[in-house]
Parts: structure tokens; sequence; C-alpha cells
């Protein structure tokens, strides 16, 4: 299959669920009940993450210098992995609000960071109060154990989510438009 667009961005790499933590996951189909266009108004936001997540990745090629060190905050690099993850907890918020049932280890991996997923959206959409250029929100989602590993792997398993519904919901959707056109011969 040829991958174009926004899907070439989205090829799996090693920080995805594997068959069977996919399957513990999302076998059962949390997105079967959605309705029509949900999911494609949430994925929508996961696309906006994952631009973010490009430019963050590509932002290691950039050679950034800064003074004081402090401002590396305002650095390209930072900016992009931030609202990366704001985008990111604007996604999971979506799936939780609409009350998709999500198991397994993607249900686990959100579980353990959408606390910090959230307050760190928080920083990042509204100026804090403090005078801190690192939030005390933001340092804390840096410094929990495996949060870059858990974070790509939830990006990665909703973006799989979204985008098998969103494919499923085409599929379903493409005969009734067939026989609509078919009924104005």
């Amino acid at each position: 299959m040829m991958r174009t667009g926004y899907d070439r961005a989205m090829i799996p790499d090693r920080d995805t669920y594997d068959e069977a933590e996919w399957a513990a996951s999302a076998g059962h189909g949390p997105l079967l009940a959605s309705k029509a266009g949900e999911a494609f108004l949430i994925y929508r936001h996961w696309i906006w993450a994952n631009l973010q997540k490009i430019s963050f990745e590509q932002s290691f090629e950039s050679k950034e210098m800064f003074d004081p060190p402090e401002m590396v905050m305002v650095g390209r690099g930072p900016i992009f992995m931030f609202v990366w993850y704001g985008l990111l907890w604007s996604v999971i918020e979506a799936i939780e609000e609409r009350k998709f049932d999500l198991r397994g280890p993607l249900r686990d991996d959100i579980a353990h960071m959408r606390d910090a997923l959230k307050h760190c959206r928080n920083a990042v959409m509204h100026v804090p109060r403090g005078n801190n250029l690192l939030n005390p929100r933001i340092q804390k989602l840096i410094e929990l154990p495996e949060s870059v590993l858990r974070i790509r792997r939830i990006h990665h398993g909703l973006g799989r989510l979204l985008r098998e519904e969103v494919r499923r919901q085409s599929e379903l959707s493409a005969p009734r438009a067939m026989s609509a056109a078919s009924a104005l011969d």
C-alpha cells in the first residue's frame, strides 16, 4: 500500500503496541458505536497533534544555541513538543468524554499519563501566574519515568484507532452514496 499525505508520517515505529497489545487494547472495537463523523472530528485533532510531533522531530536537525540556557523553553523543539502534548491531551479528553471503552496497554498508558498531559496542556495554553520559564506542571511531566515512551505509544495507538475507524466508516458510507447516485439515474 502506498502511503501519501499524512499517512507517510504515521508509519508505525518501535514505539507502537505489538499486535497482541493492540488486540487487548482495541480488538473489541471501542469506536464501533461512534456517531457518524465523530471519529473523524477527533482524528482531525490527532492529525494536528501529529503535525506538531513531526515538527518536533524535525527540530532535532536545528543547532539552536541558547544564552542563557533557560531560553531553551522558547526553542523550536520544546515549543513543538509541548503543543503536541497539549493537542494529544485534547484527543484523550474527547475520547474520555464520549466514554469510548479503551482497554489493555493503551488504557493503562493513558491512565498513567492523563493527569500530567492535562496539566501540561493547561501550562501550554494558559500563561502561568509565576515567572518560571519551566512551568512546574511541565517539569512534572518531563520527570515522569517512561513518559516519552508512553506518550509515543499513546500517540501511535490513538492514531491507529482513529484511522481504522475513519476508514471503516468511509467504506460503510461508500455503498450508500453509490446506491443514492444510482437511484437518480
